[in-house]
């Protein structure tokens, strides 16, 4: 059965969890990731944050099994500049 994907964008982390089972990496209740997908649909997660007091969006991120999506909850960014059609 397939399951669908969750959209490509901003979430928090609402429950903590590891990236795989080597537990290479946690991602921690309350963190901000982006998440997009390799070209195999595999689910990337980004860790954006404070560098040098720049806010950066990293180009790499860290693969992660895909039954983790549903610790992450969707976060709306607000738009400016554009018009309303």
């Amino acid at each position: 059965t397939l399951r669908p994907l969750p959209a490509e964008g901003f979430y928090y982390v609402a429950n903590p969890f590891f990236c795989c089972a080597k537990e290479c990496r946690e991602f921690r209740a309350g963190e901000l990731v982006q998440l997009g997908y390799n070209r195999f649909g595999q689910p990337i997660l980004f860790m954006p944050g404070y560098r040098a007091s720049r806010f950066e969006l990293p180009k790499k991120g860290v693969t992660v099994d895909a039954h983790t999506l549903d610790k992450l909850v969707q976060l709306t960014v607000q738009s400016y500049g554009e018009s309303k059609a």
